[in-house]
C-alpha cells in the first residue's frame, strides 16, 4: 500500500484528505464552527465530492498557567526544534498534507535522541494551536507526548497572546483519535465544540 493510501483513525488517506487540491474552484476553510455548517449546507456551497468535508475534529481549550510542570526528559533524549532536514519525515507521519514552506515558518519543537535522530514533535499552528503532535511508536508510553505539549504552550506562543490576558491554547483532536484526545485531557484540556475543514465549491457561491 503505498503511504498516500494508508488510513488514519476515521478511515481516511492523504490523498483523501488532499483530493481538493487539483480542483481550483475548491477551496479549504478550516476550524469552521458546528453551528456554523448547518447555514453552508442550507446555502448549497459545500462541495459534495469530498467525504472528508464532515469529520468532527474536538477542539481542546486549554488554560497556559494551568498546565502540569514541564518534567525532565528520559535519559539519551534532548530538546530541540523541528529542521528541514526532518520535514519528509513528519509529512509521513500524518495523513494531512503538510507543505514544507509553512513548516518551515511555524513554531515547533522536537526531541532528538543522541544520534539527533526525531522521535516526537510538535507545531503552533497557523492559527495558534497545536498541530502535527506525533510521537514515534517506540517512544511511546513515556509521557512524551504530554511533555512536548506543554513545552510549546508555555514556550512557543506568546506572540498569540496579549499582555494582561488570560493565557488560552487549543488544539483540535479528529474523531476517533483516543490518544490524542486523552492527551488534551491529560493536560487539563477541555472539549468546547466540534470543528470542520469543509470544501467549499466556489462556482455555487
Amino acid at each position: 500500500m503505498s503511504p498516500d493510501d494508508e488510513k488514519d483513525s476515521v478511515g481516511y488517506s492523504r490523498n483523501d484528505y488532499a483530493g481538493h487540491a487539483s480542483n481550483p474552484d475548491i477551496m479549504l476553510w478550516g476550524a469552521i464552527h458546528e453551528r456554523t455548517v448547518p447555514i453552508l449546507q442550507e446555502l448549497g456551497v459545500l462541495s459534495t465530492d469530498f467525504k472528508t468535508g464532515l469529520v468532527p475534529n474536538s477542539t481542546f481549550v486549554f488554560k497556559v498557567d494551568h498546565l502540569p510542570q514541564v518534567r525532565p526528559l528520559p535519559a539519551g533524549l534532548k530538546w530541540s526544534t523541528v529542521e528541514p532536514k526532518d520535514f519528509a519525515l513528519v509529512r509521513s507521519r500524518t495523513q494531512i498534507p503538510r507543505q514544507e514552506r509553512t513548516m518551515a515558518v511555524l513554531p515547533s519543537l522536537a526531541i532528538r535522541t543522541e544520534e539527533s535522530e526525531p522521535v516526537a514533535w510538535a507545531f503552533v499552528g497557523l492559527d495558534g494551536s497545536l498541530t502535527t503532535l506525533h510521537v514515534e511508536s517506540e517512544w511511546r508510553g513515556r509521557g512524551l507526548a504530554k511533555a512536548i505539549a506543554t513545552k510549546l504552550f508555555r514556550e512557543k506562543m506568546h506572540s498569540f497572546w496579549e499582555a494582561e490576558v488570560e493565557k488560552i491554547s487549543h488544539g483540535y483532536v479528529v474523531s476517533g483519535n483516543e490518544a490524542s484526545e486523552a492527551t488534551c485531557r491529560s493536560l487539563g484540556g477541555r472539549c468546547g465544540w466540534q470543528s470542520y475543514w469543509l470544501r467549499v465549491d466556489l462556482g455555487k457561491v
